[in-house]
């Protein structure tokens, strides 16, 4: 598994700088993606359904084979007022795959193993060079960061008589690369002013359980991920260490999450409501970055024409970045640098459509669309303002085989 990972990472590595709830994507495949990130109650998900609630796998067919990719495009400029000019992040294009594989094993049970780009944030204002003011670089220090995390995970789910229970075992490889210039010059650099260890990546696994229970029109649905905790060699206590943090430790764990959903079905029509609790404050790594929970609220949409079903949905994920993120004072002020020009989760709200086309029982095609409209976030820090506004685009094109 471990040399499987490392033969997909190079795929899955164009993933930095997207943030969508907090770090993570709101969804895996375009059926998801177009119906607001729904998908813990929802059927017909196909492999999509495997990070998001394991009971709800299961395939009309024997086999089920299916892909997706997105082209993800995020917008972030960034002004240091004390240099009083706005520069854009260089990383604004992402390719992001995913994949996977359903089995009917008959007797009520269904087996599935897939791989999704799941985690992603980060910024490069490397090329902000402006010499002679606050900070170099622009006044952004040339910040570059960039997480991204790949996920492989084997699902099994039992249905029975309405009943419907699943887990999951997904094994995780993430990367994370922090480097930035305290100089005006990058030729001027010198190892105390100049931080950049590489990149470092980790392995480790989690646990997904969940359940649902149909019932008439209804799917009522919950799940559970367990936290995901890495840790990055030098990474993080190397960045805090020019600004004087006092971090001792290199983990930054993918937080535990909480979810229940609900669908109904009528005719041609679907409705789909999920609650999604993200468990950021107790965090290794994001918990001394002062994020704070995350609620997550999501809407979904379809309706079958013909042979062609039209989604939307809407997705809300309020800021994680608060007061203790963004309003650090003293010696831990350097922290609201490094989440608003390093990490800047702030996008909240996502609007998405979508289409599946149905050509025959075989196969089905899927497009998504999502965006997210530009928020503005701002910060102070070492007698310096910052202000950052960040907004997102992204398509995705998906299909499933059934033999």
């Amino acid at each position: 598994m471990k040399k499987l990972l490392i033969l997909l990472l190079p795929f899955f590595l164009s993933l930095p700088a997207f943030a969508t709830n907090g770090d993570n994507m709101i969804a895996f495949g375009a059926r998801s993606r177009a119906m607001g990130g729904t998908g813990i109650a929802v059927k017909n998900l196909g492999f999509e359904a495997m990070l998001k609630n394991p009971a709800m796998v299961e395939t009309p067919k024997e086999i089920e084979f299916g892909f997706g990719a997105s082209a993800f495009m995020p917008w972030i400029e960034a002004k240091n007022e004390a240099v009083g000019k706005s520069f854009d992040s260089a990383s604004n294009f992402f390719f992001i795959p995913s994949i996977g594989l359903l089995v009917d094993l008959g007797e009520h049970w269904s087996f599935g193993v897939g791989a999704f780009g799941t985690t992603g944030l980060g910024t490069d204002y490397r090329d902000s060079i402006t010499d002679g003011q606050a900070g170099g670089y622009g006044g952004l220090f040339g910040m570059s960061t960039s997480l991204s995390l790949l996920k492989m995970a084997a699902v099994a789910s039992y249905h029975n008589k309405g009943w419907k229970l699943g887990i999951g075992i997904p094994v995780v490889m993430g990367s994370l690369g922090i480097s930035y210039n305290m100089s005006n010059a990058m030729v001027d650099a010198t190892p105390t002013n100049f931080i950049s260890p590489g990149a470092s990546t980790d392995f480790t696994a989690h646990v997904i359980i969940g359940a649902a229970y149909e019932f008439d029109n209804f799917v009522v649905g919950a799940s559970y991920m367990s936290p995901a905790t890495l840790e990055y060699d030098y990474q993080l206590t190397e960045a805090g260490k020019n600004f004087g943090l006092p971090i001792t430790s290199n983990k930054l764990e993918q937080p535990g999450e909480i979810g229940v959903g609900v669908s109904y079905e009528a005719d041609k029509l679907t409705a789909s409501f999920d609650y999604k609790l993200v468990q950021w404050s107790g965090a290794d790594g994001y918990e001394g970055f002062g994020w704070d929970d995350q609620n997550v609220f999501a809407i979904g949409l379809s309706y079958r024409v013909s042979d062609s079903i039209i989604r939307a949905g809407w997705n809300y994920g309020e800021n994680p970045l608060g007061d203790n993120a963004l309003k650090n004072e003293g010696p831990l002020a350097a922290i609201n640098i490094f989440n608003i020009l390093g990490f800047p989760a702030i996008v909240e709200h996502h609007i998405t459509a979508g289409l599946t086309q149905v050509f025959d029982e075989k196969f089905e095609l899927d497009f998504a669309m999502v965006y997210a409209p530009t928020v503005k976030e701002s910060t102070s820090a070492m007698n310096m303002d910052f202000n950052v506004e960040h907004s997102q685009f992204s398509l995705t094109l998906g299909g499933r085989w059934m033999f």
